[in-house]
């Protein structure tokens, strides 16, 4: 298995985290920096991270890769920390009932 570093665990995560950015700009622009749009910028990071956490806690336990530097993005070591190994063999079951949630947090705006 490959096992990935931090800087590759970094460079991996580089697009979700420049979406994330731009995405928050956008909304920020949208009412010339009002207070609204900047809460609403706010409030898209949150639900970037959040998401990425929900990944984390109800996907990455059931990955073959958790725990390990096997994960490019990282999230199987951190899921770690988080919540306990569950069966592997649910992984695909996992992934597909948690789709209404990924889908979003790679979408742009």
């Amino acid at each position: 298995m490959r096992e990935y570093s931090l800087i590759q665990t970094v460079i991996a995560n580089l697009p979700y985290m420049v979406m994330l950015l731009i995405g928050s700009i956008v909304v920020a622009c949208s009412y010339s920096f009002s207070t609204l749009s900047l809460i609403g910028a706010a409030s898209y990071i949150v639900y970037g991270i959040g998401g990425a956490v929900w990944i984390m806690i109800f996907i990455c336990r059931y990955c073959g890769f958790y725990t390990t530097r096997g994960c490019p993005c990282g999230y199987g070591m951190v899921a770690a920390r988080l919540v306990g190994k569950g069966k592997q063999e649910c992984f695909a079951a996992k992934f597909k009932r948690h789709i209404p949630v990924i889908i979003p947090l790679g979408s742009s705006l």
